[in-house]
């Protein structure tokens, strides 16, 4: 294997890191859950939610429980799916909040769900492409690397967008 796309971080004195997409993470709940007229929110003021995550072999399951234990509480997590629309359709039927990148809000469609950013956070999604250090990169693998680092500016301005 020449290259990996992976949820950063990743170990920096094993792999040559190249940073692809970033994004921050919203709150997303319905439109008329008692939270959704603030303008931002703070993890802290959503210790008492019902959590919607990814499953837990996601990475991002981790990351948001890790980010609210931080703040000083552990997520009650009501529900877990593998796909971001079912997390969507759960939190349009008012059976929780979910936190996810911004992005995903543009490309789901229930006109009932409502993201409000967070206040104070470090929770971003940021997406690299990994190579081994100290190993050989073919010329092939170099041009895709140029190719990919060139192509990283219009992918994020889809993601903006």
């Amino acid at each position: 294997m020449d290259l990996g796309i992976v949820v950063l971080p990743a170990s920096e004195t094993i792999f040559n890191i190249y940073s692809f997409i970033e994004d921050e993470f919203v709150l997303f709940l319905h439109e008329e859950h008692r939270l959704a007229r603030h303008s931002d929110i703070t993890l802290t003021e959503l210790k008492e939610e019902k959590f919607i995550l990814f499953s837990e072999d996601f990475t991002l399951h981790d990351y948001i429980i890790q980010a609210c234990e931080k703040d000083g509480f552990t997520p009650d997590i009501s529900y877990q799916s593998s796909q971001w629309d079912l997390i969507i359709e759960l939190v349009s039927s008012k059976l929780g909040i979910t936190l996810l990148p911004r992005s995903i809000y543009h490309k789901q469609t229930n006109e009932n769900v409502k993201v409000i950013p967070l206040k104070n956070s470090n929770l971003h999604w940021k997406l690299g492409i990994i190579t081994k250090k100290d190993a050989y990169h073919s010329f092939a693998l170099k041009e895709l690397l140029k190719m990919l680092n060139e192509g990283v500016s219009l992918v994020q301005n889809d993601i903006n967008q």
